[in-house]
């Protein structure tokens, strides 16, 4: 079987769909299947160096276009190991202006182009698709979201050659930051998109019965492929001297902000000791955090390994929810691989919630500072007193199902049924 993916995220970018299809194609290739990228070309040593593609993928790498294009570039000369920014281009003005000019043209674009900036694409994609497409023969053609542009170059595929054609979701197609004049335009393209693919994969059940609803869609014609954990890496936990905390995702302020918790930890920071660490783009909250002190340390954007790794050593994860429940954050199944004990920070009872309560990962907790003082207090009490693994369930035979292998097994199976 031979398969062609579509995604505009796909490693060395650092991307929570860029992940996901990191370890997907990588079991697929592994279990026999020939596995094509068609995604963008990005500045030689951009991106995370420790997150590549199996060696037997073929990439098929195409200018993603002018503004995203020269930014990559522009963001590349001023990074550290592709990842996070040097020290001194803080007080660079070329770095502040440079920054400011992209985010005013990415705004400005993201009002123009549907379903966002990234569309820019499109037209020099759809040129070497065309040529991917009349050199190669695949059975499959699999179309990555976000960002959406990956669906409309699908569609093209299905138009030119009538391939089987399978839409991924990782997010809905249009979600609380589509500007809101734009979203009646913006439903159509996905009523059409939706239409017109052979299969679609979301990531939760929720997702899937707004869409079934919404659309008139087929529960069949839907399977849930969830975000999943890595269970190859060897990691160990040794107990930290201080209560350590981490985070290792982005926050939103529209739709996932952390400003209960930042609550929550200023009112406990003078009654228990703690370390909370923050990585990921976070920076837009840093003056909020560093109000916590030496209690707070920001890493900013680290690699997927070290991402694991710090994962593993905390005493306590922090997973918030989105706003809409049929957005949740996968960060929250990849958190499962470290075996360490989460704090799940949600106001629905969604999938993720009740998978933390069912196999006994941690605690869920109402988005409330109050709240959220009790929980922690509670958990740095079983710390303290050296009954915090035994509190919890820290394994991975319950959550099993979650595992990059187990959920590539279940998307092979419905390739083989689609062929």
């Amino acid at each position: 079987m031979k398969i062609l993916l579509i995604a505009y995220a796909f490693p060395p970018l650092l991307e929570a769909q860029s992940i996901r299809w990191a370890y997907i194609s990588k079991e697929l290739i592994q279990k026999g299947v020939s596995v094509d990228v068609f995604t963008i070309k990005l500045p030689k040593g951009y991106g995370d160096p420790d997150c590549l593609p199996h060696p037997q993928i073929k990439i098929y790498p195409t200018f993603p276009g002018p503004i995203e294009g020269m930014f990559f570039i522009f963001k590349k000369d001023f990074l550290k190991d592709g990842l996070n920014v040097r020290e001194n281009t803080k007080r660079k003005g070329i770095f502040i202006i440079g920054k400011h000019f992209y985010k005013l043209t990415r705004n400005t674009l993201n009002n123009v182009l549907i379903p966002d900036i990234r569309t820019e694409w499109f037209p020099f994609a759809f040129i070497k698709l065309r040529e991917i497409l009349n050199k190669n023969s695949y059975d499959i053609i699999v179309s990555s979201h976000e960002p959406g542009v990956c669906h409309l170059l699908g569609l093209c595929a299905k138009k030119l050659k009538n391939i089987i054609w399978i839409g991924d979701f990782g997010d809905p197609f249009v979600t609380i930051y589509t500007p809101r004049y734009r979203r009646p335009i913006d439903r159509t393209l996905e009523r059409i998109l939706l239409q017109n693919m052979d299969h679609i994969l979301l990531t939760n059940n929720y997702f899937k019965e707004i869409y079934c609803k919404k659309y008139k869609l087929s529960a069949n014609k839907i399977t849930i492929i969830p975000q999943g954990f890595n269970t190859s890496e060897k990691l160990s936990y040794i107990k930290n001297n201080t209560f350590t905390i981490i985070y290792t995702g982005t926050f939103y302020k529209k739709f996932r902000s952390p400003k209960n918790l930042i609550k929550a930890l200023q009112i406990l920071k003078d009654k228990i000791p703690f370390k909370f660490i923050l990585a990921g783009r976070n920076e837009q909250f840093l003056k909020d955090f560093q109000t916590l002190g030496e209690s707070f340390e920001f890493l900013g954007l680290i690699s997927h390994k070290e991402t694991l790794i710090q994962q593993a050593k905390a005493d306590l994860l922090i997973n918030i929810a989105n706003d809409q429940p049929e957005q949740i954050p996968g960060k929250g199944y990849e958190y499962l691989g470290s075996k360490r004990p989460i704090l799940y920070i949600s106001n629905f009872d969604d999938e993720y919630a009740q998978l933390i309560k069912r196999i006994n990962r941690g605690l869920v907790v109402k988005n409330d500072a109050i709240a959220l003082v009790k929980a922690l207090s509670k958990i740095y009490d079983l710390w303290y007193h050296d009954e915090l693994d035994q509190a919890f369930y820290l394994g991975i035979d319950r959550c099993k199902e979650f595992s990059w292998l187990h959920i590539t097994e279940k998307f092979l199976n419905l390739l083989n049924q689609l062929k």
